[in-house]
């Protein structure tokens, strides 16, 4: 005679437990994983913009790309963005996986969507007037900041003097922001830490 094999109904429930269980365990450390991911690809996108804003500096005299360049009618602008579009591979490197609404820069700029904004401490001085600080003013170019997640729709960037930072500043990646510097690196920090000690959003 034979048997036929078969869980009974408390085996089958426990093995649903032990499911239930690692899934537990398990999900977050996926789930941690992948903003990991993500924030690694939108650290490549910024050292793109970086090294994008270098190439551009090469050819300007050394001069940082201006977050602003007048353009025509009167009152319109270009935005650094369309600057540094040719030293670029494609579109999507200004757009952070992580960012559910890349927006353009304000409606009187030629801009295109994007998830970072440009130190304007560096890139806008003296106004709208396409003047950006040298290479050369740079005390350490490592550690002045360049781009940084961007948290304001409709914006192109922030100064250090506006003391708004949350509101400009964007931290979604794990608690934190991504930033790219002049030197051409980029890395993770803790926003606030960036206007502790040593200015980083100065020259």
């Amino acid at each position: 005679m034979s048997y036929r094999s078969a869980f009974t109904l408390i085996e089958l429930l426990v093995a649903l437990a032990i499911i239930i269980i690692l899934a537990a365990i398990l999900f977050p450390v996926f789930e941690q994983a992948a903003k990991k991911a993500e924030s690694t690809t939108c650290l490549s996108n910024l050292r793109g913009l970086a090294l994008a804003a270098m190439l551009y500096s090469d050819d300007h005299d050394d001069y940082l790309p201006p977050a602003l360049m007048p353009a025509s009618p009167p009152g319109y602008a270009i935005c650094w963005d369309r600057l540094l579009l040719p030293y670029l591979r494609n579109q999507e490197m200004y757009v952070c996986i992580s960012d559910p609404n890349p927006t353009p820069g304000p409606a009187w700029t030629y801009s295109l969507r994007h998830s970072y904004g440009i130190n304007l401490t560096l890139t806008m001085v003296g106004g709208y007037q396409a003047a950006s600080l040298n290479r050369h003013q740079l005390s350490d170019a490592g550690r002045a900041i360049l781009f940084f997640d961007l948290n304001q729709p409709y914006s192109y960037g922030w100064d250090a003097s506006w003391g708004n930072l949350s509101q400009y500043v964007a931290e979604r990646h794990l608690g934190g922001t991504n930033f790219a510097f002049c030197g051409g690196n980029a890395k993770w920090m803790d926003a606030e830490a960036t206007l502790q000690g040593a200015g980083m959003w100065g020259p």
